[in-house]
């Protein structure tokens, strides 16, 4: 196994199954029986999705003790560096092996543009603290306003580029 490969496809796979089986209307759904808490649902049903696509894919690695999600009663596995006067940030979903990989789940109704500005930034941070090898966001729009044809860009391709390749983060839009 040789680890960034790997998860690179990971990654590719867990993107793909969320696009193909609409995971965020799903979320959508939940959040109306969590009572508008989105992030609590996408973290419940993302964290299952990413959990039974790492078995599926490091079958050699125990899910347990690689994969962590916010809120489901295991302890993160550490607790992050300290900068900025504060811990840094736990993610939303982390993966300890074969690579340190922070997961971060984030949307937008309205304010789509600063939502998405404001969630590669955040990403960012789990890479320049340290604490994980790559950052990836999976980001919902679930507003009027679509921000695909924005990506397009010469200047967003540009930041983008420069967020995955220089702060090893990446992030990914659903609409």
């Amino acid at each position: 196994m040789n680890g960034k490969n790997d998860i690179e496809s990971f990654v590719n796979k867990l993107v793909e199954h969320i696009g193909n089986e609409k995971v965020f209307n799903c979320v959508m759904e939940k959040t109306k029986e969590y009572r508008g808490d989105w992030d609590r649902a996408a973290r419940n049903i993302i964290g299952e999705v990413v959990k039974k696509l790492f078995s599926e894919f490091f079958p050699d690695i125990e899910v347990r003790k690689a994969v962590k999600v916010e809120g489901d009663k295991r302890r993160m596995p550490r607790r992050p560096t300290e900068f900025f006067g504060s811990y840094g940030q736990y993610p939303d979903i982390c993966i300890e092996e074969p690579k340190k990989v922070a997961i971060e789940l984030d949307h937008a109704g309205k304010g789509v543009g600063s939502r998405f500005k404001m969630a590669l930034a955040k990403a960012s941070f789990n890479f320049l603290s340290g604490d994980w090898e790559y950052s990836i966001v999976l980001f919902h729009n679930h507003g009027e306003k679509s921000l695909k044809s924005c990506l397009n860009n010469q200047t967003e391709k540009k930041i983008l580029n420069f967020y995955q390749e220089k702060l090893h983060t990446k992030i990914y839009l659903f609409e």
